[in-house]
C-alpha cells in the first residue's frame, strides 16, 4: 500500500494513539472487544462495525458490534473463507458488497478472527483506510491476548482460592472429627486399664484374655486416627521451618524406640556427623524417624543391630542432610520400594507381626516431601533395609566440605 501513517491526519492519528493507551488498560474482554469496535467506526465514519472471533466451532461469531441489529448478531455463523463479504449481508445489508471493508485479526501467529465495518460510501477503499484498520487490528491483538491472560491469571487465583477454601474447611472438619472421635476413645482405654488393675474387683484369666484383646483393638483404632491425622493435616503442624541438631533429632528418637530394641536385644548404634544442622519441622522429623527405627527393629531379628548415620551430601538440589536408617532384616526388593510407600502396604515378612494401620511409610513420604525433602528405600550391604532421608541441610561447614577445596 502506498498509504500509511505519514499520509494520516493529525486528529487520526492522535484518535488512534488514544485506543491504543486505552486498549492497554483495558481489564476484561469485553471492554477490550467494544473498545475497538466503537474505534473502528470512529476512524473510518463507517456506518457499523464488528469483531468477528473464531469459536470452538470453528465459526465466526461476532463478538463485538455497533449499529447492527441484534438479531443479525445472534444468527451469524459463518466459516472464514472467500464468500465472508456475501454472508456480510445479513449483519451490514445490502450495500456490504460496495462498503465492505475488513483485515484479519491475528493473535499469536494465526488468525483468530477479523474486523470489519460497513464505510459510508461506496468508493474504492482509500490506502489510508486500510491501514487504519490493520493498525487498530494489530493493537486489538495484543490487547486480547493480554485480556485473555489477565482473565486466565483471575480464574487461576480463584481456583486456587477455591482449593485452599476446600483445604482449610476439610482441615477443619476433620480436626473437629478428631476431636470427637479422639476424647470418647482416650475414656475407653482409661476405663479398660482401671478395669485390668483390679479397681474393681479381681479378673479370672478368661475376663483378662478378652479384656486384653479390646485393649489391643483400642489401641489400633488409636493409632489408626493418630495415622489419619497425620495424613491429612501435615500443614497444621508447626508453623516454620526451623534448623536444629540432625543428631539431636535423631538421639531423641531413638531413645524413645530403645525399650523395645532392648527387649529383642537389638543394638541401635549410631554414626552421625558432628555439627550437621537440618531445617525441618522437628516434631515431623522425628515422627518419621521413630516409625522407620519402630519398623527396623520390628523386622530385624534378635541379637543384631540397626544403625543410624547422617552427612551432609550435594544433589541437584544443593547441600542436604542425609539421614539413613539400616536394619538387618529381610530387607524389601528394589521393584518393590515404590509400593512399600503407598498407603495400606505392610511389609510383611516370616515371623514378624507388622501390626498397625499400613499407613506409616505412606505419612512418612507425605511429611518429609511437605518439608522439602525425599525419602527412598535402598538396598542395605548386610541385605536387610535402608531407608534414605534426605532434607534441606542448614550447616554452612558441611557445604564446604561437601564443595571440596
Amino acid at each position: 500500500m502506498s498509504g500509511g501513517p505519514d499520509t494520516l491526519t493529525g486528529a487520526r492519528v492522535r484518535r488512534l494513539t488514544d485506543v491504543s493507551r486505552a486498549l492497554t488498560y483495558a481489564t476484561s474482554l469485553d471492554e477490550v472487544l467494544a473498545l475497538a469496535v466503537d474505534c473502528a467506526t470512529d476512524l473510518l465514519e463507517a456506518e457499523r462495525g464488528v469483531v468477528l472471533l473464531h469459536g470452538d466451532d470453528g465459526l465466526l461469531h461476532i463478538h463485538a458490534h455497533r449499529g447492527v441489529p441484534d438479531e443479525a448478531v445472534s444468527r451469524f455463523q459463518e466459516p472464514l473463507d472467500e464468500t465472508i463479504v456475501a454472508r456480510m449481508e445479513g449483519v451490514f445489508g445490502p450495500r456490504a458488497r460496495q462498503g465492505f471493508l475488513g483485515v484479519p485479526l491475528v493473535v499469536g501467529g494465526r488468525i483468530r478472527g477479523v474486523v470489519a465495518v460497513l464505510r459510508g460510501t461506496d468508493s474504492a477503499v482509500a490506502d489510508e483506510e486500510e491501514w487504519l484498520l490493520s493498525a487498530l487490528a494489530d493493537q486489538l491483538a495484543v490487547a486480547l491476548e493480554n485480556a485473555r491472560r489477565g482473565e486466565t491469571a483471575e480464574r487461576l487465583e480463584a481456583e486456587l482460592k477455591r482449593v485452599a477454601d476446600v483445604r482449610a474447611n476439610t482441615e477443619r472438619a476433620i480436626q473437629i472429627a478428631g476431636h470427637d472421635l479422639r476424647t470418647p476413645l482416650n475414656s475407653i482405654q482409661g476405663y479398660l486399664e482401671l478395669v485390668n488393675s483390679g479397681v474393681f474387683g479381681p479378673l479370672s484369666d478368661r475376663q483378662t484374655e478378652v479384656l486384653g484383646r479390646v485393649q489391643a483393638i483400642a489401641k489400633h483404632l488409636q493409632a489408626v486416627l493418630d495415622d489419619i491425622m497425620s495424613m491429612v493435616l501435615p500443614s497444621a503442624q508447626e508453623a516454620s521451618v526451623r534448623e536444629v541438631s540432625a543428631a539431636k533429632i535423631v538421639g531423641q528418637a531413638i531413645s524413645l524406640v530403645s525399650p523395645a530394641a532392648q527387649r529383642k536385644r537389638i543394638e541401635i548404634r549410631t554414626r552421625l556427623e558432628e555439627g550437621l544442622r537440618v531445617s525441618c519441622y522437628p516434631d515431623r522429623l522425628r515422627q518419621v524417624l521413630i516409625h522407620l527405627l519402630d519398623n527396623a527393629v520390628k523386622y530385624s531379628p534378635p541379637g543384631t543391630e540397626v544403625l543410624v548415620r547422617s552427612s551432609a551430601v550435594q544433589d541437584e538440589r544443593g547441600t542436604r542432610c542425609e539421614i539413613t536408617v539400616t536394619d538387618q532384616g529381610p530387607g524389601i526388593p528394589i521393584e518393590s520400594a515404590e509400593k512399600a510407600f503407598q498407603p495400606g502396604e505392610r511389609l510383611d515378612s516370616p515371623g514378624a507381626d507388622p501390626g498397625g494401620t499400613g499407613l506409616g511409610l505412606s505419612i512418612a513420604r507425605t511429611l518429609i516431601q511437605f518439608m522439602g525433602g525425599t525419602i527412598t528405600l535402598a538396598e542395605g550391604a548386610s541385605g536387610g533395609a535402608t531407608f534414605v532421608i534426605r532434607l534441606p541441610a542448614a550447616d554452612e561447614a558441611a557445604e564446604a566440605r561437601t564443595r571440596g577445596p
